[in-house]
């Protein structure tokens, strides 16, 4: 655990806040080409304050985009964020990444996605996981997108079958939609490959679109998605990566809406990344009706499930990332 804690809190300020660049001169960013592309999507984003860049150098004004870089999962959710929650996230945070993680986490834009992973939100998010955020991002603005049918995926993506089942519906609904597209003449999808900064910023700027051409009301709350369990007896949270200072409800009821939820109880592995002394990163604490609260505590990793009377798991544990940004 003692490289994810590294990894994960020595996170660059690659969105770092610097000095306009004027639209006008064309070439905002040096390693990004007229010909280029992203190029497109990436001066717009950048004009609407969407992205700054990974480098800036004062003295030469010369500004670095990093385009064929892999985009983090902070990255991506930080790019959304801008985009589509503005007026949340206007001021500057220290560190960079702490507002948006508290709105993407707000709208659980990260729900569905590991965080049993090196790096955490700093590590590269894949296409796949990318399909994932953005439903995440159409359920908080109230859309109810429907898939293709899954026999005409099979007819348009050739490595449909090779796609996990989680992943299915948020890329059928995308690819219905326009907003995610195949990698090739093909329809290929490739959902294991990482995704760049540059197609990170295009499937941005094209969600957007989707969003605000159709003048979508305003962001829903937490208190109007289902329930953090889901049938199957698989648990889920809302998001994977938590920030200090906040709680999480968990329930199961969705789990046992017809027997007694209260006789299971809510178990939870904390580690502190290693360090000697460290405290326990969740607290759990029971509520009505079989719930729990979920306290995150310090930085570390949790691993949480429900067990029955015998101490014996009743769901798949997962886990969650506390993050040092209270």
């Amino acid at each position: 655990m003692q490289r994810i804690i590294s990894l994960l809190l020595a996170l660059t300020a690659v969105f770092a806040l610097s000095p306009a660049c004027s639209a006008a001169e064309g070439r905002v960013f040096e390693d990004v080409s007229p010909t280029h592309w992203g190029s497109a999507y990436i001066l717009r984003a950048y004009q609407e304050k969407v992205i700054n860049g990974i480098a800036y150098d004062p003295e030469t004004g010369r500004r670095y985009f990093g385009p064929e870089d892999p985009m983090t999962i902070m990255e991506l959710g930080t790019m959304l964020v801008r985009a589509l929650y503005p007026e949340q996230t206007a001021a500057p945070s220290d560190p960079w990444f702490a507002a948006p993680l508290e709105t993407a986490n707000r709208y659980r834009l990260f729900r569905g996605l590991s965080a049993d992973r090196d790096g955490g939100i700093n590590s590269a998010v894949t296409r796949k996981e990318m399909a994932l955020v953005l439903m995440n991002v159409l359920a908080s603005r109230g859309y109810r997108t429907e898939g293709a049918a899954q026999h005409e995926m099979e007819e348009t993506i050739p490595d449909w079958r090779e796609l996990d089942e989680l992943y299915r519906d948020a890329v059928a609904a995308l690819f219905g939609l326009g907003i995610l597209t195949g990698v090739d003449e093909l329809g290929t999808f490739d959902g294991d490959t990482v995704v760049t900064r540059a197609q990170g910023t295009a499937v941005c700027c094209r969600i957007s679109d989707y969003i605000y051409s159709r003048r979508s009301a305003a962001p829903r709350t937490p208190s109007d998605f289902t329930p953090g369990l889901q049938s199957g007896a698989e648990l889920i949270l809302d998001s994977p990566f938590l920030p200090l200072g906040g709680a999480q409800t968990l329930t199961a009821a969705a789990i046992f809406p017809e027997s007694g939820a209260a006789e299971y109880t809510w178990r939870v592995e904390n580690d502190g990344f290693g360090q000697a002394g460290s405290p326990a990163p969740v607290e759990i604490t029971p509520a009505e009706d079989g719930a729990a609260v979920l306290r995150p505590r310090a930085a570390g990793v949790a691993k949480i499930w429900l067990a029955d009377e015998s101490g014996a798991a009743i769901t798949r544990g997962v886990y969650a990332v506390v993050l040092d940004v209270g």
